[in-house]
């Protein structure tokens, strides 16, 4: 496990609630790790993942619960929030689960900021016990429209800037805006042109035939999530970060940038050529191969 992976998601089983375990996946230090790109200007490591969504929409709900709750009691209020059915399989299966009656349930805590804040929900044990081994929450948020990103934004923005962990730095108030890049700016981070590695595997997610020669490559295409490289997204900690330790810049979802129809970095739906700079992916709906990333930009005051 790679060690920024083991800072961000280090899990604790801790007692019994309700009867239920409650799977804390805790941050020590912050909520979110970013990268620097340029003063005063950051970007999230990872792409918006199924995790980040689901604690959006248990935020929506309400912003510090007390109690369990349990989305499928919920289904009016969160439905705008929703990605699209039909667009992803294990999306769909995460956000079914999350709705679906059940005899008996797990509780799930998810820390919302600052480590001292979170949402406790309850998801069907069966349905948990696949989610938790095969990582599903751990899959970039796909099946979202424009519009359903900035509203993310809006939520992650605020949840920032009350966190009083996040909003001094030495000796300085700092807030944070949150926005999506311009197509320059996805541009001016992709500069790597190789596809491949020494050993003619592939170092991106992009579109292709799973390498079962390449190291690991037999136990890969057994895995059910990971069989699917070069066909659908993966983790959002998957191949290796870049110099800035920035995860998936190319490949695996087309990211959104701040106009709207165009997505940037490819994904597992487009060829290598395509994850290029001054290359545009093109949409009009909620895709399967489109996801997006934090960009933050610093106020001192």
């Amino acid at each position: 496990m790679h060690k920024v992976r083991t800072l961000l998601f280090t899990v604790i089983i801790a007692g019994a609630l309700s009867a239920c375990k409650v799977i804390y996946f805790y941050t020590p230090d912050k909520p979110w790790y970013f990268a620097s790109y340029s003063d005063p200007y950051c970007i999230s490591y990872f792409e918006v993942s199924l995790k980040d969504w689901i604690m959006y929409m248990a935020y929506s709900l309400s912003p510090a619960p007390e109690d369990e709750i349990f989305l499928g009691d919920h289904k009016e209020e969160i439905k705008p929030l929703l990605p699209e059915h039909g667009t992803n399989k294990w999306v769909d299966y995460v956000m079914d689960a999350l709705q679906r009656q059940s005899e008996r349930y797990h509780a799930e805590a998810m820390y919302l900021q600052c480590g001292d804040k979170y949402s406790l929900i309850s998801i069907p044990a069966s349905a948990w016990d696949t989610i938790r081994s095969l990582r599903l929450i751990d899959l970039p948020v796909t099946g979202i429209s424009y519009e359903q990103a900035m509203g993310f934004l809006k939520y992650r923005e605020r949840v920032m800037n009350d966190c009083k962990k996040l909003t001094s730095s030495g000796g300085r108030k700092v807030s944070y805006e949150c926005f999506l890049p311009t197509p320059e700016q996805m541009d001016s981070l992709q500069f790597y042109k190789d596809s491949l590695n020494a050993m003619r595997c592939e170092i991106l997610n992009y579109k292709h035939e799973l390498c079962v020669d390449c190291p690991m490559g037999q136990k890969i295409k057994d895995h059910p999530v990971l069989k699917d490289l070069g066909k659908h997204p993966v983790y959002v900690d998957g191949f290796f970060p870049d110099y800035m330790g920035l995860y998936n810049i190319r490949g695996n979802v087309a990211e959104m940038t701040s106009v709207k129809g165009i997505a940037k970095g490819g994904s597992c739906n487009h060829y290598a050529s395509e994850t290029m700079p001054g290359r545009v992916q093109y949409y009009t709906k909620p895709e399967s191969w489109l996801g997006f990333r934090v960009w933050y930009r610093l106020h001192y005051n």
